[in-house]
């Protein structure tokens, strides 16, 4: 369970950089993936769970909703429940 927890964090990192868009940033969060992945091979992070851990994060995000995400079956439930409740930075 130690191990999934750093994984996400690790991947989280990564995600944060990448949407920050930072050179720097990522650097550091592929040095650190690269690091866990050294002592702990047979739980490594490779680039299909980099990948796949980044769509996930952009579909989420496509979904979301004023700031708010759910999973399909709830959106329809939370989305009326902050319609309006939110003002959009943009305005």
């Amino acid at each position: 369970m130690k191990l999934r927890g750093q994984r996400k964090d690790l991947l989280d990192k990564l995600a944060v950089a990448v949407r920050q868009d930072s050179d720097e940033k990522i650097d550091d969060a592929v040095k650190d993936i690269f690091q866990f992945n050294v002592k702990n091979v047979q739980y490594q992070i490779d680039g299909e769970d980099i990948s796949r851990s980044l769509s996930a994060r952009q579909r989420r995000a496509g979904r979301s909703y004023q700031g708010v995400s759910g999973s399909a079956s709830t959106e329809a439930a939370i989305f009326p429940l902050i319609e309006n409740t939110r003002t959009p930075k943009y305005q």
